[in-house]
């Protein structure tokens, strides 16, 4: 049976308590989406994932905050303990000035003998320094795919005693580095190929639901939180929230207008501003060629050229969801890298990589009230907290929540209303989801740790 890619509605189960005074729960089940449908059992009901509700209970002697107060929490009713993570450095981009002239072209085979020689599985591509294929000059950037921390300082070296580089290997400068975290499936061949690939698509599912980092990332120019395949056009982006208030309903646009605010603020107000990314497609934060960019994906393929149209399939044990952050930067500013202090090749073997979880993989579960905000408003709406968390995630759900509060500020601020709305501040009404973070903490730190061993 090839799946439907056309999503279904979400189900949504009520859990009414009259005993006590505890929220009404729901449980939620959202269907995955696909561009390209796959195969799945003809006989088993397409696939969700699957959320459990409870009430919000604060950590251990820890307060209840007033804007989370009376709320429940949607939780994946996935086992977080039949997935491993590991963290790796996909690539890093050095850049090196030989006293000497110097072909790129002549530069890169030299370089690869180097690393098979010392044993080392990765590549390298050898370019000028705007990554000029066929460059003549002395100044290079040279961009190791795959480097281990055993064989990165060894090829350095020999290439400053090749080249006559006038600099430590330490002290050479980094241009850009590409870390990833990658969640595996445990045991795949234990399981029916389904039941496997059923795991890894609610595990990248999860990834885009549940991910929302700072907005420094997600409200830039171009960055927004996207995946590109628009319904008639496939290289056209499609946002998970939709930033230009294009078709926005009138009566928001109205609204807007009446109390003065950017309609752009209000979009979030708009379902059909909300998309569900489609887990076989991949998702971005932040602009492509910029300083920092996030992707998430369903990784099933390696080798892919998109001129020829090859590709290698995966293994099935090396099939998974992954979550990386790019960070690169021009040789005249700080960049990406260097605002974590990954400016050098011996800041790298130094480096903790666990600082990198809070602002680049912050993971969050979302709150709900016991009816939606939106019906205290004087405009019919067609969000909901749920209809939009199942299309947009906690990003989606965070904004919703701060155009809601922005709504209610102004007017509060015009005297339309009596009391004055809460405030939001950095995480809203959003939950850390602690246990999530913390594996993905522990993979990080262990990259850190096979680094600075080496180093």
């Amino acid at each position: 049976m090839i799946l439907d890619p056309a999503a279904a509605a979400p189900q949504i189960t009520l859990l009414s308590n009259h005993k006590t005074n505890e929220p009404r729960m729901m449980d939620l089940d959202i269907p995955l989406v696909f561009d390209a449908a796959p195969e799945w059992p003809a006989h088993l009901a397409p696939p969700v994932l699957h959320y459990k509700s409870s009430p919000y209970c604060p950590s251990k002697d820890g307060k209840v905050q007033p804007i989370l107060r009376s709320r429940s929490l949607l939780t994946p009713d996935v086992d977080l303990n039949v997935y491993k993570q590991k963290a790796v450095i996909d690539w890093v981009q050095i850049r090196i000035a030989t006293p000497e002239v110097h072909q790129a072209r002549n530069m890169q085979p030299a370089i690869t003998n180097m690393l098979k020689a010392l044993g080392a599985n990765g590549t390298v591509y050898v370019s000028g320094p705007k990554e000029e294929r066929r460059y003549i000059g002395r100044d290079f950037l040279v961009k190791f795919q795959q480097p281990e921390p055993k064989t990165l300082l060894p090829v350095l070296e020999q290439i400053i005693d090749k080249y006559a580089i006038t600099t430590s290997a330490a002290n050479i400068p980094i241009t850009g580095i590409e870390i990833s975290v990658d969640i595996y499936v445990k045991h795949p061949h234990a399981m029916a190929p389904h039941e496997a690939n059923l795991l890894r698509w609610q595990m990248t599912d999860i990834l885009r639901r549940h991910l929302r980092p700072a907005p420094v990332l997600t409200e830039m120019e171009q960055g927004w939180p996207r995946f590109h395949g628009a319904p008639h056009d496939p290289e056209k982006a499609t946002f998970l929230v939709n930033p230009t208030g294009k078709d926005l309903s009138p009566g928001l646009i109205v609204l807007a207008a009446r109390l003065g605010l950017d309609k752009q603020r209000l979009t979030a107000l708009d379902l059909k501003q909300h998309a569900q990314p489609k887990v076989d497609k991949t998702g971005y934060i932040g602009p492509r060629k910029g300083l920092v960019m996030l992707r998430t994906m369903d990784k099933i393929t390696d080798r892919r050229d998109p001129l020829k149209g090859t590709f290698v399939t995966l293994p099935l044990e090396r099939q998974r969801s992954r979550l990386e952050v790019t960070l690169t930067g021009a040789a005249d500013e700080c960049g990406g890298h260097g605002a974590v202090h990954l400016n050098t090749i011996g800041a790298l073997y130094r480096h903790s990589f666990k600082e990198l979880r809070k602002p680049f993989f912050d993971f969050f579960l979302p709150s709900f009230g016991k009816t939606c905000a939106t019906k205290e408003l004087d405009v019919k709406v067609t969000s909901t907290e749920q209809k939009v968390f199942a299309r947009s995630g906690v990003y989606g759900l965070d904004r919703l929540h701060r155009a809601i509060e922005d709504l209610q500020s102004q007017r509060y601020a015009k005297r339309l209303i009596a009391s004055r709305p809460t405030r939001m501040y950095e995480k809203g009404r959003l939950v850390a989801w602690s246990p999530f973070n913390q594996k993905i903490y522990r993979a990080l730190k262990q990259l850190g740790t096979d680094w600075n061993r080496h180093g």
